[in-house]
């Protein structure tokens, strides 16, 4: 029977090249951290050699080496604008932060549950009455839904966090001498202190809210009202100052209502306002 020599059927690792050693065709070796194979029989051709070599594995681009980027227990491993960065571990309680796309991370105390508060204000008005008769419709000052009440004064906030909880309040006496009048109150802010720029109404009772019919008459009040939430829910900006002042409204009839009558004893008799600022704990 003929003998068919099919010489080698598989690959021959050789270890390491040796520039003495004779090479076979499917012979493997290493060499400059990449793998070859045999292509021709040769001695002393390196690897990079294509008449006699063929690479089966070259070497990748190296990597971070995170066992030297990392050094001590608790460390946390990110990446910056270049590359593998080590933050140190932080201190007991304190919660990794995001700053946002375009920042790093960092250790902060985070939010604790905790509210603080941070700022409390009041004024009372103790200037004339403010007797209001028909009036046009609208919300600039003096209109239906902007009647200044307050005189020159305001409530100063800033609020620190987007959650930071605020509760306003107000009282304001009035009088309403004859029948079919109605009116109400309000809270407002606005970045400038005489109310011109980025007005905002984030509460009013509405023009029906106080008032009599057709047998009223002769009228004296003291109406009270509050407010209370988050600086986001009322489109307050963290960072950004605020003032706040009460308003009234007055509906559309011609019979007056004198807001701020002032039967009574005391600095806040006519008008007052209040405000409490609780800060978010972050």
């Amino acid at each position: 029977m003929a003998i068919i020599d099919l010489g080698k059927v598989s690959i021959t690792w050789r270890g390491a090249y040796n520039g003495s050693t004779a090479y076979t065709p499917k012979d493997a070796v290493s060499y400059q951290n990449a793998s070859y194979i045999c292509t021709a029989n040769t001695t002393g051709n390196l690897p990079t050699d294509t008449s006699y070599w063929n690479v089966m594995a070259a070497k990748g681009v190296d990597g971070t080496d995170v066992g030297t980027t990392l050094t001590t227990q608790g460390d946390i491993l990110y990446r910056d604008g270049s590359g593998l960065q080590r933050l140190a571990a932080g201190t007991a309680g304190q919660v990794l932060l995001s700053g946002g796309a375009g920042a790093n991370v960092s250790w902060g105390s985070g939010f604790d549950g905790n509210y603080k508060l941070h700022h409390v204000e009041r004024y009372s008005y103790t200037g004339s009455s403010i007797s209001v008769g028909s009036v046009s419709g609208g919300e600039a000052d003096g209109q239906k839904d902007c009647i200044v009440i307050s005189g020159s004064n305001y409530l100063t906030i800033t609020p620190a966090h987007a959650d930071d909880y605020f509760r306003f309040e107000a009282g304001v006496s009035y009088y309403i001498p004859s029948n079919n009048a109605y009116g109400g109150l309000g809270f407002m802010t606005s970045t400038a202190t005489n109310f011109s720029a980025n007005r905002n109404f984030f509460f009013r009772s509405g023009q029906h809210s106080m008032g009599n019919g057709t047998a009223g008459g002769d009228e004296y009040n003291f109406e009270w009202i509050h407010w209370a939430g988050k600086a986001s829910e009322i489109g307050l900006t963290a960072g950004t100052t605020y003032y706040a002042r009460t308003i009234g409204q007055k509906h559309s009839t011609s019979n007056t209502i004198i807001f701020c009558a002032g039967n009574g004893n005391g600095n806040d008799r006519q008008h007052f306002m209040q405000l409490q600022h609780w800060k978010k704990q972050t």
